[in-house]
């Protein structure tokens, strides 16, 4: 968001997590950082374009990287991070994870990457992505409830109150 540069993650053949940060004008490659093994290539960058967040469903930690430099700042250990979101002050992440039955939205201090509070999402058995509103009040998921069909759910961030409204498919 508040950067001009393009940071894909990429994996090696030993299974070491990389993350390039590239020129978005020129594409030219500026830094390579090798992050090491065990680390998720699901990314969230923060809208103050600070930090980068590395999850990933089967990975045992969520990593923050700092974006100036590609150093792994630190860990957080939560198992199957489905994906992440950040608030729009870049204060707190927020990272759906879990195993069905018990997936749940974690709240995570961005400055001291300690988890702040654990929301049950309960009946959500997959979620496909996380997305937070403008005015960062609201987390949107979509995903599926018991394995049925496709919903999207909203969960109020204050209140925790979840709500699913079925998303129509067509093909």
């Amino acid at each position: 968001p508040k950067t001009s540069f393009l940071y894909p993650p990429y994996s090696d053949s030993s299974r070491n997590t990389h993350i390039r940060k590239i020129d978005a004008t020129t594409l030219g490659v500026i830094l390579d950082s090798n992050l090491g093994a065990k680390l998720g290539l699901s990314m969230t960058v923060s809208p103050d374009g600070e930090t980068i967040y590395l999850t990933g469903l089967g990975y045992t930690e969520v990593a923050a990287v700092k974006a100036s430099n590609l150093k792994l700042i630190g860990t957080v250990p939560l198992s199957d991070s489905w994906d992440a979101a950040v608030s729009p002050d870049s204060s707190t992440l927020y990272v759906a994870d879990g195993q069905y039955p018990d997936i749940a939205l974690t709240y995570v201090d961005a400055a001291t990457l300690q988890v702040t509070q654990t929301v049950p999402l309960d009946s959500v058995s997959v979620v496909f992505g996380l997305a937070i509103s403008a005015h960062g009040s609201q987390l949107y998921m979509p995903g599926q409830a018991n394995y049925q069909g496709t919903d999207i759910f909203t969960l109020d961030v204050s209140t925790q109150a979840l709500m699913a409204v079925p998303a129509v498919v067509t093909e």
